[in-house]
């Protein structure tokens, strides 16, 4: 069974990813955002490393829209795609998505 892509510039309202504190809060906003192969949302700041379970933390999507409405633009994220940016405002530039691990 294939599951829905999200259409119509939206998140559907349970749809959570797993966040960087910094984007939560607001202090840095999203400058990575990857949908895995298994449909797992993963929402970065593109500074700091993703790699401590205690810098990121589970989040509707929601939230992250209201913080900032061009995460609307990703509704339509693939699987196993990322969607990199430079600075907030910059175009998203999308690319396919691989774990850091699987980069070596």
């Amino acid at each position: 069974m294939r599951l829905p892509n999200f259409r119509r510039s939206r998140f559907p309202g349970d749809r959570s990813a797993i966040a960087m504190h910094t984007v939560i809060r607001g202090e840095l906003p999203a400058l990575v955002v990857a949908r895995s192969d298994d449909d797992l949302w993963l929402v970065g700041d593109g500074i700091n490393e993703p790699d401590s379970a205690e810098i990121m933390d589970l989040v509707h999507l929601a939230h992250l829209v209201e913080l900032d409405r061009t995460l609307l633009e990703l509704a339509d994220l693939e699987r196993a795609q990322q969607a990199d940016r430079e600075t907030l405002g910059s175009p998203w530039v999308r690319s396919p998505f691989q774990w850091l691990d699987e980069e070596e």
